[in-house]
C-alpha cells in the first residue's frame, strides 16, 4: 500500500487551532496528528461539524493498565489528558456510507515514572452522505482546542485509490474534438478525436487575446508548418479594437471587433514584417486556404481588402477584397505595365464572376477561400458556411511568379488594396487560419461544425496527473 500527501497543516508562531483545511475526498485516508496541547483534552472532528448522536466505541490503556469504554461523544476522543499526543487514524471514507475509523494514539504521562497513555480507537462517524474532506483537533466537548507551536496534521490518500470527485467534470478547457479518458487508477489523459490535420498550417489567429497583438498560435497545432512569431499580427491604424467579444459560435472562443472610422481609415492588422514568408500564396504553383469567421451588419463597399499582400494589378501578391459589396480574389504578378493576373474571380474571359454571398445580417459566418493551380479548372473556390463552392478558373496566358518572387507587402488584414488604404467596414472576427495546402470539403465541413465552429487543437496526448485537473 502506498500513500500520497493530500494536505499538511501546522502551528507556527504561537498556539492556535489545528485544522487541516479542505482536501480531496479519497475513499481511504490516513490522518497523522501530532498535538502539543496547551490545555484541554484532545479529540477530533470532521468537516467542521460535531454530530451529537454519533457513538464512538473505543478501548484505552491508562498508565500501563487497561480499561474499556464507549460513549456518545461530539468528537472522537484521542486522549484523556492534556498532554503531547501522537495519533494515527485510518478512515474508510466511502460515499453514502457511515465512515469507519480505526486508529491508535499515544500521549505523554502525567506523573514521573508512569507509562505513556495508550489508546486504541474503533469508531464511526454516522454521517453517510458527505465524505470527509477536512479534519480538526478539538476538545472532547467539540469546542476549540489550542495546540502549541510544532503541532501538525498530515492527511494521506491511498495512491491506488480513485478520488471521489470526477476530475473530468473539473476540466473546463477541453477543446471541441477532444475528450478526457481515464487509462488507469493513477492518470487520465486528453485524447484528440475528429481533428483537422494541422500539416502546412502557417498562421492561426484565434483573436481571443485580451490586449495587444494577435498571436500566431499555429505552432500549438500538431503537424503544423508554423511561421511562428514572425507572423504575429500587429494592430495599427486609427480607432480602437474591442477585445473579448462574446456571442461567437458556441465551440469558439472570444473574438475581436475592428472599427472603420471612415471609408479609408480604421483599425487593421499586419501579419509580421516579412514580404517573403507568405510567397506561397502567389508563387510557383500556389496551393493554399484562408478561412475566417466574420460578423458584420454593414455592406463591404468597393476596393476594401480583407486579406492581401499585393498593391494593384502589377505587384506580386494576392488580394481578397470587397468589390461592389461582393467578394473578389485576385493574384498579381510583377510586370512593368498592364494587368497581369494569373487569376481573378472577376475575369470574364474565362467565365469567372465575383462571389456574391457575403452577409450583412449581423450573424457569424464562416468564409473559406482555397486556391490550387495544379488543377486544370476550378482553381479558386469560395464558400460560406460550408455551402456551395463558387469556382473560378486561372487565366491561360498568365502564370504566377516564381516562389522566390517576394510579395510587394507583408500580408495585411483589412487594408491596403492599393496605394491608398480602403478600410473594410466595422466587423468582428475570430478563428483565422492560413494554410499552405487546400483543405478538403470534409475539413471545411468540420470547421463549420453545423454553425458551432471548431477550434484547431494539438491532437497530442496530454497527461493530467490525478488532482491537477
Amino acid at each position: 500500500m502506498a500513500w500520497q500527501r493530500l494536505k499538511h497543516a501546522n502551528i507556527t508562531g504561537s498556539a492556535g487551532v489545528l485544522d487541516s483545511g479542505s482536501f480531496t475526498a479519497y475513499n481511504h485516508l490516513k490522518v497523522i496528528i501530532f498535538g502539543n496541547v496547551v490545555s484541554g483534552t484532545m479529540a477530533v472532528t470532521f468537516n467542521g461539524v460535531t454530530p451529537e448522536d454519533s457513538r464512538y466505541p473505543y478501548k484505552t490503556g491508562d498508565d500501563g493498565g487497561t480499561k474499556t469504554g464507549h460513549g456518545s461523544q461530539p468528537a472522537i476522543p484521542v486522549t484523556d489528558n492534556a498532554n503531547t499526543t501522537y495519533c494515527i487514524l485510518e478512515i474508510f471514507n466511502v460515499a453514502g456510507e457511515e465512515k469507519q475509523i480505526i486508529g491508535r494514539s499515544i500521549s505523554s504521562s502525567t506523573g514521573a515514572g508512569t507509562a505513556p497513555d495508550r489508546r486504541e480507537i474503533l469508531a464511526k462517524w454516522t454521517e453517510s452522505t458527505a465524505q470527509i474532506t477536512s479534519v480538526k483537533v478539538t476538545n472532547n466537548s467539540g469546542g476549540a482546542l489550542n495546540c502549541a507551536v510544532g503541532s501538525y496534521i498530515t492527511v494521506l490518500g491511498e495512491v491506488g485509490d480513485i478520488p471521489t470527485t470526477d476530475e473530468k467534470t473539473l476540466v473546463t478547457n477541453v477543446p471541441e474534438g477532444t475528450r478526457f479518458e481515464a487509462i488507469d487508477t493513477k492518470k487520465m489523459y486528453r485524447r484528440a478525436t475528429n481533428l483537422i490535420d494541422g500539416s502546412d498550417l502557417k498562421a492561426y489567429y484565434k483573436f481571443d487575446e485580451s490586449s495587444g497583438s494577435v498571436i500566431n498560435v499555429a505552432g500549438d497545432v500538431t503537424g503544423n508548418a508554423s511561421l511562428g512569431s514572425n507572423a504575429d499580427m500587429t494592430i495599427g491604424g486609427t480607432g480602437t479594437v474591442s477585445y473579448g467579444q462574446t456571442g461567437t459560435p458556441s465551440k469558439l472562443g472570444n473574438g475581436m471587433s475592428f472599427p472603420a472610422t471612415s471609408s479609408t481609415s480604421g483599425t487593421y492588422g499586419t501579419c509580421g514584417t516579412s514580404v517573403s514568408q507568405f510567397n506561397f500564396l502567389h508563387g510557383g504553383t500556389p496551393k493554399w486556404t484562408i478561412a475566417w469567421w466574420q460578423k458584420t451588419s454593414t455592406a463591404g463597399g468597393t476596393n476594401r481588402q480583407i486579406f492581401g499582400s499585393a498593391v494593384g494589378d502589377t505587384k506580386a501578391g494576392i488580394t481578397i477584397y470587397y468589390y461592389s459589396n461582393n467578394l473578389r480574389v485576385y493574384m498579381a504578378k510583377t510586370h512593368p505595365t498592364g494587368n497581369n493576373q494569373p487569376i481573378s474571380t472577376n475575369d470574364s474571359s474565362v467565365g469567372n464572376s465575383d462571389f456574391t454571398g457575403m452577409e450583412t445580417d449581423g450573424n457569424w459566418h464562416l468564409y473559406v477561400v482555397t486556391m490550387d493551380f495544379s488543377l486544370s479548372s476550378d482553381n479558386c473556390k469560395i464558400c460560406k458556411d460550408d455551402g456551395t463552392k463558387d469556382t473560378s478558373n486561372k487565366h491561360g496566358s498568365n502564370t504566377p511568379d516564381a516562389i522566390t518572387q517576394n510579395s510587394v507587402n507583408s500580408l495585411g488584414f483589412r487594408y491596403r488594396i492599393s496605394n491608398t488604404a480602403y478600410i473594410v467596414p466595422t466587423a468582428e472576427y475570430c478563428e483565422v487560419s492560413v494554410w499552405n495546402r487546400v483543405l478538403t470539403d470534409a475539413e471545411i465541413t468540420q470547421l463549420y461544425n453545423s454553425g458551432a465552429g471548431l477550434q484547431l487543437d494539438t491532437g497530442e496526448t496530454v497527461w493530467k496527473v490525478r488532482g491537477s485537473a
